[in-house]
């Protein structure tokens, strides 16, 4: 079952976020000795404040953020900024909620447009995404 998330869940996120840099490590997930139990606490509840949402999961979770476009004054955009579950199948649910939650924030003028963003070289166009960028890290 796919759900929002809430702060009781914070400790579950914080598991799924390690199991994630153990999978796909990176500069920055190597360094355990700055990581923060408190600051995903924090940037947690700034998304159950109305920043985004987080969705969860039985094995995983799906962080949104919604941000304001550059260019626009009062427009906003929804940004996929963590994803992750072991089971491709719950992988697959948490993306299709998403896209549910995006597609009714764009038709209730919430949002203009919301992005996903993976690892690898998925094709997203099966499920009507248009490909803009590719993502490359230094």
């Amino acid at each position: 079952m796919i759900r929002f998330a809430n702060k009781f869940d914070n400790e579950r996120i914080k598991e799924f976020l390690i199991a994630f840099h153990e999978q796909h490590p990176n500069r920055l997930s190597m360094k355990k000795q700055n990581w923060s139990s408190e600051y995903v606490d924090q940037q947690l509840s700034k998304i159950y404040a109305g920043a985004g949402f987080v969705l969860i999961a039985d094995d995983g979770f799906l962080c949104a953020i919604r941000s304001p476009c550059f260019w626009i004054p009062n427009v906003w955009t929804l940004q996929e900024t963590m994803w992750f579950a072991k089971s491709k199948k719950n992988s697959l649910k948490l993306m299709k909620k998403y896209i549910e939650i995006g597609n009714e924030m764009k038709k209730n003028s919430e949002i203009e447009e919301f992005y996903i963003s993976n690892f690898g070289d998925a094709d997203l166009s099966k499920i009507g995404a248009t490909k803009i960028c590719n993502d490359w890290m230094m």
